[in-house]
């Protein structure tokens, strides 16, 4: 007998970065709050520009910045050779600009980050280093160019850009800048801009676009009222896994047993969250009676999208597109059955062959589909080991971050080394360099 197993194989360019991983959680956590510490103090003009009202080419609102685009991120492997400056706008301190050679021949052109900053990570780049770089491509003074979002060299990795593609020198050259009656008045500002955070964050207003999944699932949903309609049991992607189709709510019940499960389009839900791991509300513009009439869904077979009649009274949703097609497929199984039949044996046999071939249509088809399904839900997809292309043990997903604004899966956090729970580290992944496959194993 045999049975599948689920394995998310990484290409080697995130591969090797994750071996070589600094993104801890505590160093995570660390960089998150000096990030929101970073934009409070980016609001204040007198930081951000110069004498002229001019804004900073390096600040992450600038013209330059903004050509980096997160969602064309790529992996460059080569040798440095040369290393050089450049300026990302006019006045501009100076940044560091490495020429590599890529191991296909080709020559590309880096744009790291300002000098000041790559100093003060202790980082130095010399000819003949071999590096590791994932960044996104851009055009600089009509020149294509790698803006560069982490860095890998043989000792050090240098982590230039958020999941978002903001700098992360925004608020780290400041400080390394000013004397101490500076750093005083730098102080006093970060505190109220903390003060000012906390007031946004119970108010509702601040509203970071990144959310862990984990953090959905098992949260309360809400409906027109105030009344509790349910829980997250699971969230489901589209068939290509890059978009959010729907989240499963799962109502009534007792230990699970008797537990309504309905199908929600994810558009239809209104989230508030205060950080990536912290939700103040959910809710759903329905009434608790309007809830009670849905029927739901089977959870043995669940629906390929929640669809638009969700809200329609009575109406089961269920796996029919594929059932349909298993239905279908089926049917093309026993016509052939049949047409075999019909040359040797008498039209009873061809009618039970014909069933037969229906049958085992309609059963590889919903075992095709529910396995589908399993890699859509990311419950399932969560703590599957996580391979390279040589089938080497990787870590295990540990989560999975949503970009909140488009409803799509960005990031995913591999858990690696540590024995025993204790020592492990995670590092941060780009979703769309896995991809999620089945092997057969003996059972």
């Amino acid at each position: 007998m045999f049975g599948r197993k689920t394995v998310v194989f990484l290409g080697a360019a995130v591969a090797a970065t994750l071996l070589f991983a600094v993104t801890a959680e505590g160093q995570m956590d660390q960089q998150r709050q000096q990030q929101q510490e970073g934009r409070q103090q980016q609001q204040q003009p007198t930081q951000q520009q110069g004498s002229q009202g001019q804004q900073d080419p390096w600040s992450p609102q600038s013209q330059y910045n903004q050509k980096f685009n997160p969602e064309q991120l790529q992996r460059v492997q080569g040798t440095i050779q040369s290393v050089s400056t450049f300026q990302p706008g006019s006045g501009a301190k100076p940044g560091v600009m490495l020429t590599i050679q890529t191991q296909d021949g080709q020559t590309q052109t880096v744009h790291v980050g300002p000098q000041e900053y790559v100093q003060q990570q202790g980082v130095q780049f010399s000819e003949g280093d071999r590096i590791i770089l994932i960044g996104a491509p851009a055009q600089h003074e009509g020149k294509e160019v790698i803006l560069a979002a982490l860095v890998q060299t043989q000792d050090k990795v240098l982590q230039l850009r958020d999941s978002q593609g903001r700098p992360q020198w925004s608020g780290a050259m400041q400080g390394q800048q000013q004397g101490q009656q500076q750093r005083g008045q730098q102080q006093g500002s970060m505190q109220q801009g903390q003060q000012s955070r906390q007031q946004m964050m119970q108010q509702g207003q601040f509203r970071p676009q990144l959310l862990d999944a984990d953090t959905l699932i098992g949260h309360d949903v809400k409906g027109q009222g105030g009344e509790t309609l349910g829980q997250i049991k699971d969230v489901v992607l589209n068939q290509e896994r890059n978009k959010i189709d729907y989240v499963a709510i799962g109502s009534g019940g007792f230990l699970g047993i008797g537990t309504k499960y309905v199908a929600v389009p994810w558009s239809e839900l209104n989230v508030q969250h205060t950080s990536r791991d912290q939700i103040q509300d959910i809710t759903l513009n329905i009434s608790q009676d309007q809830w009670k009439q849905l029927e739901g869904f089977d959870t043995n077979s669940w629906p390929q999208s929640a669809g638009t009649t969700w809200k329609q009274p009575g109406t089961q949703q269920t796996g029919q597109q594929s059932g349909q097609t298993g239905q279908q497929s089926g049917q093309q199984s026993g016509r052939q059955s049949d047409q075999q039949a019909s040359r040797q044996q008498t039209g009873q046999q061809a009618d039970q062959q014909r069933q037969q071939g229906q049958q085992q249509g309609q059963q590889q088809q919903a075992q095709g589909a529910q396995q589908e399904m399993q890699y859509r839900r990311l419950t399932q997809v969560m703590g599957l080991p996580v391979k390279n292309m040589q089938q080497e043990d990787l870590g295990n997903v540990e989560g999975v971050i949503i970009d909140m604004r488009e409803g799509r899966p960005v990031f995913a956090t591999v858990q690696f080394g540590g024995f025993l729970g204790m020592g492990a580290q995670k590092a941060t992944v780009p979703w769309a360099s896995m991809d999620i496959l089945p092997r057969l194993e003996v059972a």
